[in-house]
């Protein structure tokens, strides 16, 4: 089987709306105390609506949102993930209170990434095209770069940076560059690291992603 083409912006119209409600739920909740611990399921707790619907997939999903609220974070914090055998992503997250509502759009461009690369394993799980199926492996206590070049997740990282990419009007290989970095700072990865990440992801995204942009055109 040869490799699939990834057809632009196939699946922007459903990232844009989980992405569209999770913001919407974070300014209803503006100014809810510290304590206060928000979780809704989308669509459902906004519309009523039963799932989401990725574009002519005919693949539905679920979204769960917990949020919180702390004055000792700088911006916010979110972790994702998919839920293992199930098609629910979750999404946890910490808002600086008193950065609000500046951070909205910096929150808003991440979760463009972020939705973006967990659909990704949802299409993993239904088998769309030749992707790779999600490891249900026990990778506990493996580093970060174990888990940025897993199989698996080459595809969703590299989605979701090209999603972000694409809001931002930033090369692809730009905005790899200063995820990378991160990381760097923070500990997670050595430069030879994070160097041969952004071989493999480029790699991957020149093979699958034609209209991407990168810095050296």
């Amino acid at each position: 089987m040869g490799k699939t083409i990834i057809i632009e912006g196939r699946y922007d119209s459903a990232t844009n709306k989980v992405v569209k409600d999770i913001m919407t739920v974070i300014k209803k909740t503006e100014g809810y105390p510290d304590d206060t611990f928000v979780h809704v399921e989308l669509p459902n707790d906004l519309d009523g609506t039963d799932m989401y619907v990725m574009d002519k997939a005919s693949i539905t999903f679920n979204v769960e949102v917990n949020i919180g609220r702390k004055n000792d974070i700088d911006g916010f914090k979110i972790e994702s993930f998919k839920i293992q055998e199930e098609d629910v992503l979750e999404f946890n997250m910490v808002i600086n209170r008193n950065q609000e509502p500046n951070v909205y759009e910096d929150i808003y461009m991440k979760l463009q990434e972020d939705v973006r690369h967990e659909m990704e394993h949802i299409l993993q799980d239904w088998g769309r095209g030749d992707r790779p199926s999600v490891s249900t492996e026990d990778h506990k206590g493996e580093t970060t770069y174990q888990h940025h070049k897993r199989l698996d997740e080459v595809p969703a990282l590299v989605q979701g940076f090209y999603r972000r990419a694409k809001k931002m009007r930033l090369p692809l290989d730009e905005l790899m560059k200063k995820d990378l970095d991160n990381e760097i700072a923070e500990g997670n990865l050595t430069t030879k690291e994070a160097k041969e990440l952004l071989r493999v992801w480029i790699l991957y995204a020149k093979r699958r992603l034609p209209e991407a942009i990168y810095t050296n055109k």
